[in-house]
């Protein structure tokens, strides 16, 4: 099937802030590009600037993100940064292999030696950043898997992250790769995760986008290999529309150089992440009604519901207070993102809520054969006290129970 690029809204040529200026750079033998920057308002004294580098879609140009997109409103959020907006014309970001004159990631790479020299930002790793929609999208996860020593992060909105099942039938890329399939595994994102596991990651798509089954792909591929990419699965199609209501969180995220996952209190529009990532075995109906009730339980103070997130909910735990006990159900972390410190940092938080809340004595049961699951609760403090032989899924399973002292005065989570 014939895939379109994202569609570009008719706009006037618009009047750029005084803070962006275009800069001519050598890209090339007897070659220049224009790069778009905008440096920091206020600079550290004696450091180097973060630098984001941010990369259009097809049919789009540096200049997009202030004629189509809000980045001139966005600017305030990133004084301290130096923001560089790249030219990738029709090249995908990328050196192709059947089209010699077609050099995107050499002209990418002298792009960034030659503003990080003129304007004393990035320089490091840790100080460097990349976000693009669309093909950008593509190429900052495929520059990223190919330099992820240049990269502390790398976001993607709408970027069709796993190509293969694109080839041939996509004539941007087929220019470029050719009709060979080993090729475009080559040039593939999600064949390349494991370069990654050092890079934060966050993608973007829309529900209705005809990218998101690519980029679901190329999370669900991180996360078999351990790596911590962040998604977001928004309401919206492969649109302009859709890239610039998804500016600021990318920008924030870039900005922000914690970890890419927070834990929160559950929202009723968690349900079809919690059925996908953590009850699966669930109907998604089931899941959402199980949630609806235990919000109205913790609007009651009879419950306290967390979860965590990874761009969206990849974790849940939930608190059940009876007086002053309380004990811990429904814990679960998705599969892939086991063994990360989630479920540790789920069971912190909710004693944490416990002692916020006066409560003396927490709880929970566990498989009693399950002993990876036991020794998490003991390293917590939890200690068995009985055992007993229980209904579970129609067999007769043998439980534990365990039990902790609640210490006071342990912070617990803010926020909605």
């Amino acid at each position: 099937m014939l895939r379109l690029p994202l569609r570009r809204n008719p706009a006037p040529q618009v009047e750029l802030p005084p803070r962006c200026r275009w800069e001519w750079v050598p890209v090339g033998p007897m070659r220049r590009e224009r790069v778009l920057v905008c440096p920091p308002v206020a600079p550290m004294p004696g450091m180097r600037s973060p630098i984001i580098y941010f990369l259009h879609g097809a049919g789009h140009s540096p200049a997009s993100f202030f004629s189509e997109l809000p980045m001139e409103r966005l600017l305030p959020l990133a004084e301290h940064a130096c923001l560089a907006f790249v030219e990738g014309g029709k090249r995908w970001y990328l050196d192709s292999p059947v089209d010699s004159r077609s050099r995107g990631e050499s002209a990418f790479l002298a792009a960034l030696r030659a503003v990080e020299s003129r304007y004393a930002a990035g320089g490091s790793r840790d100080n460097r950043a990349i976000c693009g929609f669309s093909m950008g999208g593509f190429g900052a996860m495929y520059l990223a898997a190919r330099h992820p020593d240049l990269f502390a992060s790398a976001s993607s909105i709408l970027g069709p992250l796993d190509i293969e099942p694109l080839c041939p039938d996509y004539p941007g890329l087929r220019a470029l790769l050719g009709d060979d399939p080993n090729m475009w595994r080559e040039y593939n994102p999600a064949a390349h995760v494991a370069a990654l596991r050092n890079v934060r990651l966050l993608v973007t798509t829309g529900d209705e986008a005809w990218d998101r089954p690519m980029g679901r792909r190329f999370v669900e591929a991180c996360r078999a290999r351990g790596i911590l990419a962040a998604y977001r699965q928004q309401p919206g199609a492969h649109d302009v529309g859709f890239v610039a209501a998804q500016l600021e969180p990318h920008l924030a995220f870039h900005l922000n150089a914690g970890p890419a996952w927070r834990i929160r209190r559950a929202r009723p529009d968690d349900a079809d992440a919690l059925a996908r990532n953590c009850f699966s075995k669930s109907a998604p109906d089931d899941v959402a009604r199980d949630l609806e009730w235990s919000l109205a339980e913790a609007a009651h103070g009879r419950r306290v519901h967390l979860v965590v997130e990874l761009g969206e909910a990849v974790a849940n735990g939930e608190l059940s207070i009876m007086g002053d006990r309380a004990k811990i159900v429904n814990l679960v972390v998705e599969g892939s993102l086991q063994g990360h410190g989630l479920g540790t940092a789920l069971i912190r938080a909710l004693t944490g809520e416990a002692s916020a809340r006066g409560i003396s004595t927490l709880e929970i049961d566990v498989r009693s054969d399950d002993v990876r699951v036991r020794a998490l609760y003991e390293r917590e403090g939890f200690a068995a006290y009985r055992e007993a032989t229980v209904p579970l899924n129609g067999q007769p399973t043998r439980v534990t129970y365990l039990r902790r002292a609640v210490p006071s005065r342990i912070s617990h989570v803010g926020g909605e």
